[in-house]
């Protein structure tokens, strides 16, 4: 958690950078600069000290007993991966910045270990963990296509103009459902009552889930496909309903 609090004034002076009329060279590089100090860093951070022990109790099973381990294993190469992007993104290196993400990658791997156990005991059995699952996926993918635009672009300006893309893959798979997936399972358990008031509350959360997270998903992956506008427009309508009815169902 201070290792996300120190990216989040980072990320926000480059993203004040980027007011500053910069020519498309250097608009490309601050913009990854900005994008994976603060998703990768700020979010990133947070999300992996996070689950250490919240993945575990979403699927109420025992932690896996090298889970802290792991984590304070995988933070040093974390953070060496996510400081190698930045100042490749900052000298101009493309391959520098790939040299980082894989590194970063190398380092969620080796934490994301102690997630299996606790999988692999349970399974998923209820839609707040499913939905962590998929955000997790998405954000693999989502990592993994920087590197790929980073890698295959021949400029910083073609890099610039796929981000809006890889963005909303980022905002969608992987930040939405995290969060709804989380307040799923948090919301009936702070509200509290007992164990049995808990369990309605969470009832409520996992109604239509398969279909939810089917919609969520399959519509993402379906807006990633060339197709007519009318197709994507219908698609994207039904991937907002799917997220928004997490509103309906708070309030039941």
């Amino acid at each position: 958690y201070l290792a996300a609090s120190a990216c989040l004034p980072v990320g926000a002076a480059f993203g004040a950078a980027l007011a500053f009329g910069l020519d498309d060279e250097w608009h490309g590089r601050m913009l990854v600069a900005h994008l994976v100090t603060n998703l990768l860093g700020w979010i990133g951070f947070t999300v992996t000290g996070t689950l250490v022990t919240f993945w575990p109790t979403m699927l109420r099973v025992r932690m896996d007993d090298r889970a802290e381990r792991l984590a304070r294993q995988a933070l040093p190469l974390l953070a060496a991966g996510l400081t190698v992007v930045v100042a490749g993104s900052l000298v101009g290196w493309r391959w520098l910045a790939v040299a980082g993400l894989a590194a970063y990658l190398l380092g969620l791997i080796w934490w994301g270990r102690a997630l299996w156990r606790p999988l692999a005991a349970k399974g998923l059995r209820e839609f707040a963990p499913a939905s962590v699952a998929c955000a997790l996926v998405w954000g693999a993918v989502g990592l993994v296509w920087v590197g790929w635009l980073l890698a295959a672009s021949g400029s910083w300006p073609a890099v610039t103009d796929a981000v809006p893309t890889v963005a909303g893959v980022f905002a969608v798979g992987f930040g939405a459902q995290l969060l709804f997936g989380a307040l799923s399972y948090l919301v009936p358990s702070v509200m509290g009552g007992g164990p049995s008031v808990v369990r309605a509350g969470q009832d409520w959360f996992n109604r239509a889930s398969t279909w939810r997270l089917v919609v969520v998903n399959g519509g993402l992956l379906l807006m990633l496909v060339p197709g007519p506008s009318w197709v994507r427009v219908a698609v994207s309508v039904l991937v907002v309903a799917a997220l928004a009815w997490f509103i309906p169902l708070l309030f039941a």
